[in-house]
């Protein structure tokens, strides 16, 4: 079984768009950079689970 890369993915947007949140308060470029990096891989990682779910379902 292929070990599953977008959940991995998921959990470093989900990290980056929480230090954006609250460490990176005071620095409004580097947070709103932590946040838009986090979103953007989050949504990568959306589109890596679902083409490893494509591939499983065709077997």
């Amino acid at each position: 079984m292929k070990k599953n890369k977008g959940i991995n993915l998921f959990v470093i947007g989900m990290v980056f768009s929480t230090l954006g949140m609250t460490l990176l308060a005071d620095y409004k470029t580097l947070q709103y950079t932590a946040m838009i990096l986090g979103l953007l891989i989050m949504i990568y990682s959306v589109f890596v689970i679902d083409k490893l779910k494509k591939s499983q379902t065709k077997k």
